[in-house]
């Protein structure tokens, strides 16, 4: 099912559009040159606003255009792409070729890689997919690809696997659709200012370094057969701005799509990846901080542990009584693995059943098959393997579930850190937007019940998923959108929070369920007395 994007049809204003035009033929009494007669019929259909815009024609399309014209009786589509002061025609088709334009939005992330497939014309989703970022077999965080890229050959490796990984991935989505990579004409990218630079084969080697300075901040005007990216090579390519080496287009996207800038209300964004990155702030101010919370927040924390993809245990329900669990799994298959929203849906419910005390531990006092003893440590088993025909059960254990606690004591303190710092108050918030690579999962409910966001109304929460991704897909569909993004850019600072000895102070009392302070929790309410 096509998802539209939130973006209303006045603000359409695709990175690419294709017009059909009739030509007149070349006459006596008409003999402008094929190019000129050409860009007079275009200017003729172009929407207000743009007719006065200037319009390049690369010279290899000029040296092709007289044939293209002529074998069809000057029945020709023209595919226009915007630059961002002038227009620039990047291909003539034969016909009157179907009006529907595409184009790739990517959010390069450090764990795994989403592209999503964008009918521009009609300003809708057509196709996602999330794959594996191949990097990380060069190191699992950003530090050691930094490192790594410093070797021989090194950054043109990591360049390479990011770049086949996205053509791969292209080349499903296109198929899916029926469609050739050529056929996409614009390519929207967001990710973090390592995961940026990587991409385009720029030299990270400052960015771990103080004063930590990239080497852009914002990246020029881009063609896609620059960076060998697989869809039409004069396809323009947009990369989110970064504002610093913390800062990252990631989390603009993200900003863009949450619509928080434009609020006169405190609203709030988590979006929570391999790191968990935090934005306070409304349509005045901008303040943004990051925590090392993901891994385990996206599932990687456990044995059984995968991203929010097919086969992953998204949604668990236990039984108060029998103990036993009612589990939802991402496409609605066998259950494979358990991703971050369903562990923590798994541990919220553990506890308040009973099963596990504030630690995090299992309690000898509770009798269920479920219950048993993995490697020396005590388990529960959210899918046995006679449930789904497999030969092992899917456990997580109480080494699991510390870790579960460690992130998401990270990410509560960064959070409460944050709010007081700039004198906000969890309660005066108008939103709380959570997002990430689990964002379209989660469950606030849970994630309140075992401490990891704020005891605040659940009306107050907004669910918005990939935002980065969903932000690099706004940008496909309203070009104009880029003026916002610099907006945000100037409006935005950021804040570090983990040098701060407070922070270490406050995180120890968080990692407990919910916390060590319950009256910051007042409506958990465990079935068991701990």
């Amino acid at each position: 099912m096509n998802s539209p994007l939130p973006i209303s049809p006045s603000d359409l204003d695709p990175m690419a559009r294709k017009y059909p035009l009739t030509l007149p033929a070349p006459s006596l009494t008409n003999a402008s040159g094929d190019i000129d007669r050409l860009m007079s019929a275009l200017k003729g259909v172009l929407p207000a606003g743009k007719t006065a815009v200037e319009i390049t024609v690369p010279l290899d399309l000029v040296r092709r255009a007289s044939s293209i014209m002529r074998e069809v009786a000057y029945h020709v589509t023209a595919v226009v792409a915007q630059k961002d002061e002038s227009l620039e025609l990047i291909d003539l088709i034969a016909g009157h070729n179907p009006v529907d334009c595409y184009g790739v939005a990517v959010d390069v992330g450090t764990t795994t890689v989403s592209l999503y497939l964008v009918n521009m014309t009609k300003g809708e989703i057509v196709g996602k997919l999330a794959v594996d970022n191949p990097q990380v077999i060069h190191g699992e965080d950003i530090l050691s690809r930094i490192h790594f890229a410093q070797q021989r050959r090194g950054l043109q490796t990591l360049q390479d696997l990011i770049v086949s990984c996205i053509n791969e991935a292209i080349t499903i989505l296109a198929e899916k659709q029926r469609l050739r990579p050529s056929d996409i004409c614009a390519v929207s990218i967001a990710g973090n200012p390592t995961m940026t630079h990587l991409l385009l084969g720029l030299s990270p080697y400052h960015l771990c370094r103080e004063p930590y300075i990239p080497v852009i901040n914002q990246p020029l005007q881009i063609k896609a057969e620059e960076l060998m990216i697989n869809t039409h090579h004069e396809a323009p390519v947009y990369v989110f701005p970064n504002t610093g080496s913390y800062f990252g287009g990631d989390v603009v996207a993200g900003i863009l799509a949450s619509g928080m800038h434009r609020q006169s209300g405190v609203s709030l964004l988590t979006d929570v990846g391999t790191n968990a990155e935090i934005v306070l702030g409304n349509r005045d101010w901008l303040v943004a901080c990051a925590g090392a919370a993901g891994p385990a927040l996206e599932g990687g924390g456990a044995k059984t542990g995968m991203t929010a993809r097919e086969g992953a245990i998204e949604r668990v329900r236990i039984d108060r009584r029998t103990l036993e669990p009612v589990i939802e799994v991402i496409g609605g298959g066998p259950a494979r693995g358990i991703c971050g929203s369903g562990l923590i849906d798994l541990v919220a419910e553990l506890f308040l059943a009973g099963v596990i005390d504030p630690r995090g531990r299992i309690s000898d006092g509770k009798q269920t098959r479920r219950i048993m003893t993995s490697g020396d440590v005590k388990a529960y088993a959210v899918a046995l393997a006679e449930e789904r025909e497999a030969s092992q059960d899917i456990l997580v254990d109480e080494l699991d579930i510390g870790n579960l606690i460690r992130a998401k004591g990270a990410m509560y303190t960064a959070l409460s850190l944050i709010t007081e710092r700039l004198g906000v108050r969890f309660k005066d918030l108008d939103t709380f937007f959570v997002a990430g690579s689990f964002g379209e999962h989660i469950d606030p409910k849970s994630a309140i019940a075992v401490g990891m966001l704020p005891d605040i109304p659940l009306e107050r929460f907004k669910v918005i998923g990939n935002s980065a991704g969903i932000g690099a897909c706004m940008m496909l569909v309203s070009y104009k959108l880029r003026e916002e993004v610099e907006y945000i850019r100037s409006k935005s600072a950021y804040l570090q929070l983990n040098v701060e000895n407070e922070f270490m102070n406050r995180l120890n009392a968080a990692l407990f369920i919910p916390h060590t302070d319950r009256e910051l929790f007042p409506s958990i309410r465990p079935s068991t007395s701990f």
